[in-house]
C-alpha cells in the first residue's frame, strides 16, 4: 500500500529483521547531545525571538482601540506623535476611516 508495508501493533510484538538501510543505528548519548546542541543553535539563530524594530515620530501604525465592555475591538490606522516609554506611544488616530 502507498509502496511500503503498513506496520500494526502485531509488528511490535514480533520485530522485522530486515530493518530498511535508510533507519540510522542507534546513536550513542554523546551524538544526541551534539545534536540538540546544535539544533537548539540553529533554532535561537534563526528563531530566537527579541525582534528589535524601531519607530520614528511621524510613522503611519495600526492600532487596536478596545471598546468599553472589553469584547469588541477596531483596528485603526494613526500616527505617531510621541514617544512614552520604551514600548508605549502616543497615536493620533486618523478620523475619515471607512468601516470594513
Amino acid at each position: 500500500m502507498l509502496g511500503r508495508n503498513v506496520r500494526t501493533r502485531l509488528d511490535l510484538l514480533c520485530p522485522r529483521k530486515d530493518v530498511p538501510k535508510h533507519v540510522a543505528p542507534a546513536s550513542s548519548a554523546a551524538n544526541l547531545a551534539q545534536s540538540v546542541s546544535r539544533s537548539q543553535i540553529s533554532q535561537s539563530k534563526y528563531f530566537g525571538g527579541k525582534r528589535k524594530i524601531n519607530f520614528t515620530v511621524g510613522d503611519k501604525v495600526i492600532v487596536k482601540r478596545h471598546y468599553q465592555n472589553g469584547n469588541k475591538y477596531k483596528w485603526l490606522r494613526g500616527t505617531l506623535v510621541k514617544n512614552l516609554g520604551s514600548r508605549v506611544w502616543l497615536v493620533i488616530i486618523l478620523t475619515n476611516q471607512l468601516s470594513v
